[in-house]
């Protein structure tokens, strides 16, 4: 058709690269859209906390939460993530096991909703029992928490990601999963390795929302740091942004294997064996950055946990 028309240019780059760094700056109606996504999504998210809880399988966990938001699986942004046990430490596991597990002792979702076109995209992680993996859970909480506190405009978004680096080595120390100093770990790839994905993204009309690179209107791009390839944003952040805000610590044998001989020496190997069986730990809310706050939709509706 743009041949038939005489288009000479189609998605000229300085056009997109306008479009995708103003993309960014949402509206008020945008806003309110992105509200009400989390609204649903959190209905679903406490529907399927109780089926967990209830003893359902992966896939009844599914149901659950589809059944709840009164979307299907065609309907939500992304294809949700639900895994108990050892399958939370798969970061894009979908394979929705119909058997129940003889064991149950975490359950890790990761599931959005729709509203007009408008993605939520929320994490959390549960233990069945209160032991040493909850508590990380409640560790791991605490640095979302201080790491969404910091959000604010002028602020650069890699420098809250390299943060949470450093909170995990903390973590990493105070439950003897490694030794050393928080410095070491993250230097050693230790972190990494346990936190092997980005802190967050920007989100939009997509998931991923366009522009999460572009640092002016003409599409400059600042790539993720060399030691943290796997971050989707570097812009700085301004009001009227809307950001995931997602760390985690995953048990990850294939990740923990390619560290250095040194840095193996560091890990906590027993911690690491009885921890393993639990898979991994993530938790995600979504946050608008305003002139002077920050407003989490995700636990100002009912998710605080």
């Amino acid at each position: 058709m743009a041949d038939v028309l005489g288009f000479t240019a189609r998605n000229p780059d300085a056009v997109m690269n306008y479009l995708h760094y103003h993309r960014a700056d949402k509206t008020q109606y945008e806003l309110e859209c992105l509200r009400r996504a989390n609204q649903i999504a959190v209905k679903g998210h406490l529907a399927a906390k109780n089926a967990f809880y209830n003893g359902a399988s992966e896939f009844e966990i599914q149901q659950c939460y589809l059944l709840e938001i009164g979307q299907g699986e065609n309907d939500v942004p992304y294809g949700n993530i639900v895994a108990l046990n050892q399958n939370s430490a798969i970061l894009h596991y979908t394979a929705l096991e119909h058997t129940k597990p003889e064991q149950r002792l975490s359950f890790l979702i990761d599931a959005g909703a729709n509203f007009h076109g408008y993605a939520a995209d929320i994490t959390r992680t549960y233990a069945f029992e209160k032991n040493r993996f909850y508590q990380l859970i409640v560790a791991l909480n605490k640095v979302q928490l201080a790491i969404i506190e910091q959000m604010k405009p002028g602020v650069k978004y890699v420098d809250l990601h390299i943060a949470t680096h450093e909170h995990i080595g903390q973590i990493l120390v105070d439950f003897e999963l490694a030794t050393g100093t928080v410095e070491q770990l993250v230097v050693q790839g230790i972190t990494s390795a346990f936190f092997p994905h980005g802190l967050g993204h920007m989100l939009g009309l997509q998931v991923h929302d366009m522009g999460g690179y572009a640092h002016d209107e003409r599409g400059t791009h600042i790539a993720a740091p060399d030691a943290h390839p796997f971050l989707r944003c570097t812009r700085v952040l301004a009001a009227n942004q809307v950001l995931t805000v997602e760390p985690g610590i995953y048990i990850i044998d294939s990740l923990l294997e390619q560290l250095s001989p040194s840095a193996k020496q560091m890990i906590n190997w027993k911690t690491v064996d009885e921890l393993r069986p639990f898979g991994g730990i993530r938790i995600e809310d979504n946050v608008i950055v305003h002139q002077n706050q920050v407003e989490n939709m995700t636990r100002e509706f009912g998710l605080v946990d």
